[in-house]
């Protein structure tokens, strides 16, 4: 008789669990930013870069490094059989069943086994409560986000159909290429040219780039250049300056950085 193992796997044997560095922001973190960008003297900046690309990247790395100094990291581990509804009292009885499990106490273990259950049930409980919260409180993102997590919920890929085929983008895309346009595009070109020097500079003024700042949302993740939208919000007043002279020298230049 052939007898079969089973292949099961629990999914903390699969999946290492990953290690993510968290910023920890404090009350006074936001007073001691200000203190650091109040105090810079941007004129250094702005005399020693040249280019849009090198004053960009000089003022992008000043603000990471200022933010390296007072923002604390933490390092989290997660785990991939982790429930959003677990807390560390659940981890330490489980802990605890852990190792009774191990000196063979089967009283012990019963008496573990039903209190596990009731701090799951409550910590279940408590959970469903802050979804039910953020329901009630109109904030759509983060009940969706918490359903999600509690149904282990995965959106699904769509597939190409099979009669996919890329010529036909070919042929749509390249359907201006079949006519010889060069001297019409090169009048166009002059013509723009020719009203763009024409027309007023446009320039931007601090009150405007700081309504933008302020209006920033600070839950989603940061752009290209990689800074943090919660900064930028809060320190509204102190960045305005230096970069409203950054997107008038990018629009006198006709000059986008590269990192944007």
């Amino acid at each position: 008789m052939i007898l079969f193992l089973p292949k099961y796997r629990p999914v903390l044997r699969k999946i290492a669990p990953t290690k993510n560095s968290v910023q920890i922001w404090i009350e006074n973190m936001c007073e001691k930013f200000r203190g650091c960008f109040d105090c810079t003297d941007w004129s250094v900046f702005t005399e020693a870069c040249e280019t849009v690309n090198e004053l960009n990247e000089c003022v992008c790395e000043y603000i990471k490094f200022c933010e390296d100094l007072i923002v604390k990291k933490k390092e989290v581990t997660v785990y991939p059989n982790n429930k959003p509804w677990v807390t560390k009292e659940m981890k330490k009885i489980l802990n605890e069943k852990k190792y009774i499990f191990k000196i063979a106490d089967k009283a012990l273990l019963k008496e573990k086994q039903k209190e596990l259950k009731k701090v799951i049930n409550k910590c279940r409980a408590n959970y469903k409560k802050k979804i039910e919260t953020h329901f009630k409180s109109g904030d759509i993102k983060k009940t969706w986000d918490g359903l999600k997590l509690a149904v282990n919920y995965t959106q699904k890929k769509g597939s190409i159909p099979d009669q996919f085929d890329s010529n036909d983008l070919n042929d749509f895309y390249a359907r201006f290429d079949t006519d010889n346009n060069t001297d019409r595009v090169e009048q166009l070109w002059d013509r723009l040219e020719d009203e763009r020097m024409a027309e007023a500079m446009i320039e931007f003024d601090e009150s405007e780039i700081k309504n933008v700042f302020v209006k920033i949302n600070e839950k989603k993740a940061a752009g290209s250049d990689g800074m943090n939208g919660k900064l930028l919000k809060v320190c509204a007043d102190e960045l305005s300056f230096i970069y409203t002279y950054l997107f008038n020298m990018s629009l006198f230049l006709n000059q986008i950085p590269v990192i944007w």
